[in-house]
């Protein structure tokens, strides 16, 4: 059976690391492998991550979300690599049925899932409670093959760096299909990344115009 990663990049991740953490526990798949990559946190988040003797903890100086997942594949020493985010949960049959998919699908080099939203706390900010399949960064299961193949995620990007990969991989032939089952919990709360960013088009433009001069160059 192929061995699995999980890389878990922080950045003062104190209040739901632990819950993140026992998330990747609970799977009915346990991963040989759990890199938690601490962005430079301020807080307790070190403290949490001590407290789960499964995990290597590694701390770095604060670069980014995509460094510290550079940082986290560089580490991995599973044939597949699955990304989660700290405040993020894994759905229990996550590692189960991703690593079933990529067994029984050797030409696949990358799988997706289901995404369940959750407001934290309840009720308090909006958001689309259908679950639905997203190319996420935190649902997303990969070869470590296609991962050294495409290289790094780029740093230069805030809030696009994964829809850039994602495309230079599609570039190279890689293929990427979605399980048919939920995989990920997203959390909805006050410091998403998401609502931090403010130059998100601006990244996403970024990225766009990058892929048409790669293609114009080819």
């Amino acid at each position: 059976m192929s061995t699995i990663s999980v890389v878990i990049p922080v950045h003062n991740g104190e209040k739901h690391l632990a819950e993140c953490l026992q998330s990747v526990l609970n799977n009915t798949r346990a991963p040989e492998q759990i890199l938690v990559i601490d962005d430079g946190s301020e807080d307790g988040t070190a403290s949490v991550a001590a407290r789960f003797p499964q995990v290597d903890y590694v701390r770095q100086d604060r670069g980014g979300a995509s460094a510290a997942r550079n940082l986290g594949v560089s580490r991995a020493r599973g044939e597949w690599i699955a990304f989660l985010d700290a405040d993020d949960l894994a759905m229990p049959q996550r590692l189960e049925k991703q690593s079933l998919w990529l067994r029984d699908n050797p030409a696949v080099d990358g799988v997706f899932g289901g995404v369940e939203q959750f407001s934290d706390p309840p009720g308090i900010y909006p958001y689309d409670a259908t679950p639905q399949s997203a190319m996420l960064t935190g649902a997303f299961t990969a070869r470590a093959s296609i991962l050294a193949q495409v290289g790094a995620f780029c740093v230069d990007y805030q809030a696009a760096e994964f829809v850039d990969w994602c495309l230079r991989a599609q570039e190279m032939g890689a293929r990427f299909e979605s399980v048919p089952d939920l995989v990920l919990r997203r959390r909805v709360h006050a410091n998403n990344s998401g609502r931090l960013r403010r130059d998100g088009r601006q990244d996403y433009a970024r990225v766009v115009m990058s892929a048409l001069r790669r293609r114009r160059s080819s």
